[in-house]
């Protein structure tokens, strides 16, 4: 196995792992009535070092 396939694998792994962790929570979260509001991270994702367009 070379060092690409290993840390390919590596990164597939770890991907299906935070999706696995993170699916229960998103699900329960999408579940509750009510509003969120615009600051809410799950409804409205914000990338880092991105400034808000006004």
């Amino acid at each position: 196995m070379s060092t690409w396939q290993y840390a390919i694998g590596l990164v597939i792994a770890q991907v299906a792992l935070a999706i696995t962790v993170a699916t229960p929570f998103l699900l329960v979260h999408s579940r509750t009535r009510h509003d969120h509001g615009p600051t809410c991270w799950w409804c409205h994702p914000h990338l880092p070092g991105r400034r808000p367009r006004h």
